[in-house]
């Protein structure tokens, strides 16, 4: 009778280890979860700026002004594209590197979106906006995950 309690006492205490491990393991995956989702929120930046200074450009800044600026963007992003919609169609557009030679191509749009890790990735851009050939309106946009 000793024995058979001494074998019943083991399979609950063997059963205890297994649940036990089995809470760590969701505990672990829920903690990586929410660590996940967390660092993606506090990445995020969606932030517009109309007086002062951001991102390396300055409100009231002309066009040349800006183009100059470039090279202090180009620093910290080397990939950086300047990406310009001109019309209603999906292929009214053109993207070309920010570098200082780029002002006659952006001159005649008030509207050129930095895309700061590459020609084609539009999750981490800033927006520049112009009226009468001033910087009006800096927008900074960064997300690390799509929204459905």
């Amino acid at each position: 009778m000793d024995h058979i309690a001494s074998r019943k006492n083991l399979r609950m205490r063997i059963g205890i280890n297994i649940l036990i491990a089995g809470f760590c393991v969701l505990a672990a995956i829920a903690a990586i979860t929410l660590g996940y989702i967390g660092y993606y929120w506090a990445t995020y930046i969606d932030n517009s700026v109309y007086a002062g200074s951001a991102y390396g450009f300055e409100i009231g800044s002309s066009k040349k002004q800006v183009v100059r600026d470039f090279a202090l963007v180009s620093i910290e992003y080397p990939n950086t594209h300047v990406s310009v919609t001109y019309g209603e169609r999906a292929g009214d557009s053109f993207s070309i590197p920010a570098n200082d030679t780029s002002l006659g191509m952006l001159e005649a749009h008030d509207h050129w979106e930095l895309l700061l890790d590459g020609k084609w990735d539009f999750w981490n851009s800033t927006d520049l906006y112009f009226q009468d050939g001033t910087l009006i309106k800096i927008h900074r946009h960064r997300q690390y995950f799509e929204l459905p």
